[in-house]
């Protein structure tokens, strides 16, 4: 269910992502025990993409304290970088940056091409023009580098991914803006 709220979120019905990330939520809660966050983290979306500010951060925060609970540090990043989404989304730009930095923190070592096109967002609404392109540019070397670890494809094909993967968050990037702009 929660491959179906992420579908219906992406594809710009936020209403029915949030319905659906509810009855996956009390699925999992009638199963007895929570081990995916993923609902809730598309509710936050959801609700966010519908001007609730209350239920979205209520959402993420149920999220981040089961990544505490479980001990997950991928958890923990999706649901810090949600926030920091959220906070850049209501106008919080300090704890938008604050959010993004705990989530690098809970996972330094993995690719955070979101977080850091997260943090250049943010610095690009604070008119710091100079620190968000450092950071869309850590965040293009992070699909550089994940196009470099394809290990046996064709040079032909790691440059097709590099291209594609580029592409792909090129346009993610482009749809958020403009989402963003007209909210």
């Amino acid at each position: 269910m929660g491959q179906l709220a992420q579908l219906s979120l992406f594809q710009g019905n936020p209403k029915e992502a949030v319905a659906v990330s509810e009855r996956a939520l009390d699925a999992t809660l009638r199963r007895g025990s929570i081990d995916d966050v993923a609902p809730l983290q598309i509710a936050a979306l959801g609700y966010a993409k519908l001007g609730n500010e209350v239920m979205a951060m209520a959402s993420v925060q149920a999220s981040l304290k089961i990544g505490q609970q479980l001990q997950q540090p991928v958890i923990q990043k999706g649901g810090l970088t949600i926030l920091g989404s959220l906070h850049h989304k209501f106008g919080r730009f300090q704890e938008a940056i604050t959010a993004y930095q705990s989530a690098l923190a809970a996972q330094p070592n993995s690719n955070n091409v979101e977080i850091y096109a997260g943090l250049a967002r943010v610095y690009t609404s604070l008119n710091q023009s100079a620190t968000a392109i450092a950071f869309y540019k850590q965040a293009i070397n992070g699909i550089e580098q994940k196009r470099q670890n394809l290990q046996g494809l064709s040079f032909d094909l790691k440059s097709l991914f590099s291209m594609l993967a580029l592409a792909s968050w090129m346009s993610k990037q482009l749809i958020f803006t403009v989402n963003w702009l007209t909210c």
